[in-house]
């Protein structure tokens, strides 16, 4: 079961590919009384593949709070650590600490997440914006041969017969499990006025980890953050 679990959170992504973004003409106009931003934890949310059901996530409360987790923590520090580079962010970042343990209190899960407006959210945080963020998985497959690539490789290509080993990137036999569609928005805490968005779609593969797709989501991210002098 635990391999089944990960097996869903493995992830590829394709070098060179830069998060696409969007940001309003009056960005500077619109934020420049904001001296605080609160970075949120991502929204999860799984669509079930179209053959077969998915019983293995019939309980799956705390695999998409950990992978939340982890996802927040890539994007937070990533932003953080391009914020003093060339061309600094002109903005203060609330504490993540701070802003789960806010969340926290006012009970503030990944069902409110999905529910609340982003200003209801920034109220609840203190903070002039809220960068959210929402993922959606899409799977592409039943959860019986999820349980094969679960056990192993060996077991795959003994009952399916066709896949000698699993393909990398690019290649004719790759392995496509689903698609990872990661959109992030920063919007004012006045109105909820979305003022940029950066967006990006995975494929799912039994290849990467998912911190490191966290880690280069949250790179192109920070890269093209705004609250910048140019």
């Amino acid at each position: 079961m635990n391999k089944i679990i990960l097996l869903l959170s493995l992830i590829v992504i394709g070098i060179g590919c830069k998060v696409r973004r969007y940001e309003v003409a009056d960005f500077k106009q619109r934020t420049a009384a904001h001296k605080i931003i609160a970075i949120l934890p991502p929204a999860i949310t799984y669509t079930s593949p179209t053959a077969g059901t998915l019983t293995i996530f019939k309980d799956k409360e705390q695999q998409v709070k950990n992978e939340s987790n982890t996802l927040h923590y890539h994007i937070y520090n990533r932003v953080l650590r391009e914020a003093n580079k060339k061309n600094p962010v002109q903005i203060a970042f609330q504490d993540i600490s701070k802003t789960n343990a806010l969340l926290q209190a006012a009970g503030i899960g990944q069902k409110e997440l999905k529910e609340q407006s982003p200003e209801a959210l920034a109220k609840i945080l203190g903070v002039d914006a809220v960068m959210v963020n929402k993922v959606e998985k899409m799977l592409l497959v039943d959860d019986k041969l999820l349980a094969l690539y679960g056990v192993g490789k060996d077991v795959v290509n003994a009952v399916l017969g066709n896949i000698p080993s699993v393909p990398t990137p690019g290649t004719a036999g790759f392995v496509k499990l689903g698609e990872m569609k990661m959109n992030s928005t920063i919007n004012d805490a006045k109105d909820g006025y979305m003022l940029w968005r950066g967006y990006k779609t995975f494929d799912i593969t039994l290849d990467d980890l998912p911190e490191d797709v966290s880690t280069r989501y949250g790179n192109q991210c920070a890269r093209s953050f705004p609250y910048r002098m140019k």
